[in-house]
């Protein structure tokens, strides 16, 4: 009986896989030319994350400005794949276009530690520019050891920033 489980829950993925990629493709059809859709394997601690990189010869179309346009081709494909799935059997579905989440996350983790280093030697605050929370959780993550400064987040979306501060001038 396990077996048969185990069989149903592999099958399931590999559909489920099958039925990302093919929507991806839906969509991307009618916004670029030539593109590849591969699935990224990665090892992660939450099971029903699957990763996927599109290869095309235009990227800077699906990407957008700071990732823009990418982050709502994913929350496309996340509505679409999740809409009728039961809570658990949801996936959360992760799109990349030319590895550029990687490239980015780099950026803004150099931009970050450039600005503290602005911060120790003024000894004033230094307010960064607007970001969604998913970069303004890699400045936190970038200088949470850092222990000169401290890191807060102000403002309302989508107009909220992180300003990094000498860590005797707490708000």
């Amino acid at each position: 009986m396990e077996e048969y489980q185990e069989e149903n829950e592999i099958s399931k993925k590999l559909n489920m896989k099958e039925k990302v990629r093919i929507e991806i493709q839906k969509l991307l059809k009618f916004i670029a030319e030539e593109v590849a859709i591969e699935e990224i394997k990665k090892e992660d601690k939450q099971k029903n994350i699957l990763y996927f990189n599109i290869r095309t010869s235009n990227p800077g179309i699906l990407i957008g400005h700071h990732g823009h346009t990418l982050d709502a081709l994913q929350h496309l494909i996340n509505i679409i794949i999740n809409k009728e799935m039961k809570a658990e059997e949801k996936e959360q579905i992760v799109i990349d276009v030319e590895n550029y989440r990687e490239k980015r996350k780099e950026t803004i983790k150099k931009y970050a530690l450039e600005k503290a280093e602005v911060v120790k030697r003024t000894g004033k605050r230094f307010h960064l520019n607007f970001m969604n929370s998913t970069e303004r959780k890699m400045v936190h993550l970038a200088l949470q050891d850092n222990p000169l400064v401290i890191t807060y987040s102000e403002g309302n979306e989508p107009y909220r920033r992180v300003v990094i501060a000498p860590r005797e001038q707490k708000q």
